[in-house]
């Protein structure tokens, strides 16, 4: 929950809940070959809740990825990051300088990098981007550098399942992932 916001020093700020445990980008550091099966999905499953709950309120994400998704210390998840979210909000135009500062390449959706803009669908599809690294332990789209990663979705090809990583993940889940992911 945010509990206070304001200004200080000319710089916004958000007051919210301390999150004592990890954000996922240091469980799946800590686990490189992706998080157990049984944790990804409870995880995942959490997450999307709370990604529901925002898109209800009309509260599009934007930067959906591993680091912003938290976990406390009794395991809860919780989705930050929201202040990104709401500095994209509005409808004016960004530069492009601007707009690229806002981009995770690894988890960014093909609208997003193809038109500067995406509405709650981007958020899906970084959703299926994070959950395919939980899982697999990699993400979806690597390559040498960040415009590489960020334009290699765009070509309208689908990563490798995840099945194909770990044989222990089911297939329909591995089907439902890549249907996440799909353009």
């Amino acid at each position: 929950p945010i509990y206070s916001c304001g200004e200080a020093e000319g710089r916004p700020y958000l007051v919210m809940q301390f999150m004592g445990g990890l954000s996922l980008d240091r469980a799946l550091r800590a686990s490189p070959g992706g998080l157990a099966l049984e944790e990804a999905v409870r995880v995942a499953t959490e997450a999307a809740r709370g990604l529901e709950a925002a898109h209800r309120h009309g509260i599009i994400h934007h930067d959906v990825k591993p680091g912003s998704v938290l976990v406390d210390v009794d395991g809860n998840v919780r989705i930050g990051d929201f202040g990104l979210a709401e500095a994209l909000r509005d409808d004016s135009p960004a530069d492009d300088s601007e707009d690229a500062r806002w981009i995770t390449p690894y988890y960014v959706s093909c609208e997003r990098v193809l038109t500067g803009r995406e509405d709650y669908r981007g958020d899906i599809y970084s959703f299926g981007a994070t959950v395919y690294h939980l899982l697999s332990g990699r993400p979806p789209f690597e390559g040498k550098d960040s415009g590489e990663i960020a334009w290699a979705r765009t070509k309208g090809v689908l990563p490798v399942a995840p099945s194909e990583i770990r044989s222990e993940i089911p297939g329909a889940l591995s089907d439902y992932v890549l249907r996440l992911l799909a353009p």
